[in-house]
């Protein structure tokens, strides 16, 4: 029987879209490049730097960060260092909207589910975040407090053991195949896709998150 659910949170309950959006405005300000350009380079930056890192010694993602800002501050020879612009940058991911859909996880709480959030993020971000979009939950299960990252099963079973569930009585729901789904399904918990756009190609998924309702009745 089905009693929680966990969650990733960037791209499932969180939009990504526009990531990088606020920090390219700031740089393009700063040096007058276009902005598109400015967010296209922090995005090859940030698959150059944050490749595999969940596979490597723990660090926060902080500290990848600071690599892409760092080679950005010398290519565009920009005027602070480069903690100044990942604080910038954290200060916009503070400010992402949730989609839509989360009011999914009021009727999970009202109906007694347990609700995990689980983010290979840093603590600054997420908290301020989840409290500005008033997100319901039950647990915060963030990868800087418990240095580790998905798709480890060490993250995973920390999030069974605050929600005190056994891998049967969850499911979890992530947007990101290779990291939430290859990730939930080999340590043995039922993980469905969030697929918005109807992309990929998965199963079980869904494009809504009040879909996840036909899989934990």
């Amino acid at each position: 029987m089905i009693k929680g659910v966990i969650f990733d949170l960037f791209g499932t309950l969180i939009k990504v879209e526009s990531l990088f959006l606020g920090i390219a405005g700031e740089i393009a300000t700063q040096t007058g490049n276009e902005v598109r350009e400015i967010e296209k380079k922090i995005h090859e930056l940030y698959n150059k730097y944050f490749l595999n890192y969940h596979l490597k010694e723990f660090q926060p993602e902080r500290h990848y960060y600071q690599k892409v800002f760092k080679e950005l501050k010398s290519e565009y020879k920009l005027a602070y260092a480069a903690d100044w612009y990942v604080d910038y940058a954290y200060d916009t991911f503070s400010e992402l909207r949730q989609y839509n859909d989360v009011n999914f996880l009021n009727d999970l709480k009202q109906s007694n589910f347990k609700i995990a959030i689980l983010t290979n993020a840093d603590s600054f971000f997420v908290r301020n975040c989840i409290e500005k979009n008033a997100i319901a939950f039950d647990k915060l299960i963030i990868s800087e407090e418990v240095r580790a990252y998905k798709p480890s099963g060490q993250i995973f079973q920390i999030a069974l053991d605050e929600v005190k569930l056994k891998k049967d009585e969850v499911v979890f729901v992530g947007d990101n195949i290779n990291v939430d789904v290859l990730g939930g399904n080999n340590f043995g918990i039922k993980t469905i896709l969030i697929d918005r756009d109807d992309s990929k190609e998965c199963y079980p998924k869904v494009t809504n998150l009040y879909q996840i309702a036909e899989f934990i009745r």
